[in-house]
């Protein structure tokens, strides 16, 4: 997150705030489950699974709430600092897809495990419509006509999504001596493709959601050649 910030502000001096933040977002947003569960299960095997899963655990909620948090920071004017956290608290607690895991976390920590089963279904059957509606939107939004210039405009977001967000990861967990089993799938999940939870929290926050299908779109096709290089790459 912070690599693709710096990166857009500083040595690209990119000024437009909605292309920072969907820069920010895309980088943080791995294809973890359609993507990465598969491809762990497929190349390392089940016994990859309980890793998975613990990488899950810890990073999704980090992803899902930092993703939304991050560009909503962006977005917001600093012409004080009294207006900016005003500001800034102001867009947060309006955006669904930062308050969704804070309330998840806060039930957690209240011990409340488990929603009514009417609830539970209800959410759950809204939540299964949701991926699906969001794949429909994607492909409707999407220009054939601008596929050819899309890597052009979004040669570096797919660059820090497939390449150098794995790669800040894998030093860090080598710089720290995890487990070997563990970093294999930490890192083959985050070199999965730009999740399509992106253009819904673009479309959502008022960012370039065309844009935003581009990437989704780029980083999934051309994850089919990267993702067998980083498996090369680890050894696996």
């Amino acid at each position: 997150m912070l690599a693709s910030y710096a990166t857009e502000r500083f040595l690209f001096r990119i000024r437009d705030r909605r292309r920072v933040a969907l820069s920010t977002a895309a980088a943080m947003r791995p294809n973890t489950i359609y993507v990465g569960l598969p491809t762990v299960q497929t190349v390392i095997g089940n016994q990859a699974i309980g890793l998975l899963a613990l990488y899950i655990a810890v990073a999704m909620p980090l992803y899902n709430l930092l993703s939304p948090l991050s560009s909503e920071l962006i977005m917001v004017h600093r012409s004080d600092m009294r207006s900016f956290l005003k500001n800034a608290v102001k867009s947060i607690l309006k955006n669904p897809m930062v308050m969704a895991p804070l309330c998840g976390i806060l039930l957690v920590s209240l011990g409340i495990k488990a929603l009514p089963l009417m609830l539970d279904r209800s959410l759950q059957m809204v939540g299964n419509a949701a991926t699906g509606m969001a794949l429909l939107t994607l492909g409707a939004s999407i220009e054939v006509s601008r596929v050819k210039k899309a890597f052009a405009y979004c040669w570096r977001e797919v660059l820090m999504r497939l390449f150098i967000h794995p790669a800040i990861l894998y030093c860090c967990l080598n710089t720290v001596g995890i487990d070997a089993a563990l970093k294999n799938v930490a890192v083959l999940v985050t070199a999965t493709p730009t999740a399509v939870t992106l253009f819904v929290m673009a479309k959502g926050t008022g960012l370039d959601d065309g844009r935003a299908a581009e990437i989704i779109v780029l980083t999934t096709l051309l994850s089919a050649v990267t993702i067998p290089m980083w498996i090369v790459f680890l050894g696996i």
